[in-house]
């Protein structure tokens, strides 16, 4: 037996609606339909519209306008509750059909109707059971610019992550480099750090340190060359290099081993820079004005 209903449910909506959330936080993804916005830029969209404090760690945001989007055939699984979570907040239920019975807790056939309360999906009873929904949500458009590493050529960028925050509600999402162009890139270069782990923790490589027994040792807080002693390589940044040899970078926080500033020695960055054929890397992108404006910047923060 299969029920069957259909029900036009209209939900009052601003974009200053705490209520506009429902069951559903704060969801912030990238726009794939905009995918020419150029090097370093990226539409996203955050669900619902709301009207979102909006900032970035690295780079510029700017928020644009609020528009509908028509979710078709979303399947939804009641488990013995009156809600069920969609994958978008809905602000217009436009069809719902039962996919098969649905049933109480003592598995029998029940009939229950269907509405949306601020913005979340309910049955008139504890419900076990799938739906098949079509609905309307809403997305604020939001334009994301990393920052332009490259004197303003638009050749090199560091990119960071968006926040949004609305009512105690928190979204943010890391831009990736790969999230800027069809071609993910080919690494170009990576600014490193060292370290050592053994079974005390981690710690700063001293300068000295060979990890051998009867290693140079340089005060309290640094490692026992007498332990089992393993060197750790920590990325700080990689940049990235396409095929037209434009660059991007992205950049990754590391926390500092111990002893850091102490004991005379402190967290040391190399610049490592690929060599023609890693990864496909070719010598025409590594002599590109693009890729050698990019390395020259990055030896500026190795301090």
């Amino acid at each position: 037996m299969t029920g069957q209903l259909t029900t036009q449910v209209l939900i009052p909506f601003t974009s200053d609606d705490a209520t506009g959330l429902g069951g559903n936080q704060l969801q912030l993804e990238l726009d794939r339909t905009f995918a020419s916005l150029g090097l370093g830029k990226r539409r996203l969209k955050l669900y619902p519209a709301v009207n979102a404090k909006v900032v970035a760690s690295i780079g510029t945001v700017v928020k644009g306008s609020s528009q509908f989007e028509e979710i078709e055939r979303e399947a939804i699984l009641f488990s013995g509750s009156t809600t069920a979570g969609t994958r978008r907040p809905v602000i217009q239920l436009a069809t719902l059909v039962t996919f098969g019975a649905t049933f109480d807790r003592e598995g029998n056939f029940i009939n229950p109707s269907f509405s949306i309360v601020d913005g979340v999906l309910t049955a008139s009873e504890e419900t076990f059971g799938s739906v098949i929904i079509n609905y309307r949500t809403s997305f604020l458009q939001i334009d994301y610019e990393g920052e332009d590493t490259s004197g303003g050529k638009g050749l090199a960028f560091d990119l960071g992550t968006v926040l949004c925050f609305f009512n105690g509600s928190v979204a943010q999402l890391t831009i990736a480099p790969g999230d800027f162009d069809e071609d993910e890139g080919t690494v170009l270069y990576e600014i490193i750090s060292e370290a050592v782990a053994n079974e005390d923790g981690l710690f700063e490589k001293p300068p000295k340190w060979t990890g051998q027994p009867g290693s140079p040792t340089f005060g309290g807080g640094q490692p026992d060359g007498n332990k089992a002693n393993q060197l750790h390589e920590r990325i700080h940044e990689t940049g990235y290099i396409t095929d037209q040899s434009s660059v991007f970078t992205r950049t990754q926080f590391v926390p500092p081993a111990k002893p850091f500033n102490s004991s005379g020695f402190a967290e040391v960055k190399k610049l490592r820079v690929a060599t023609v054929g890693a990864g496909g890397l070719t010598q025409d992108q590594l002599d590109s004005s693009g890729a050698q404006s990019a390395i020259a910047s990055a030896e500026t923060r190795l301090v």
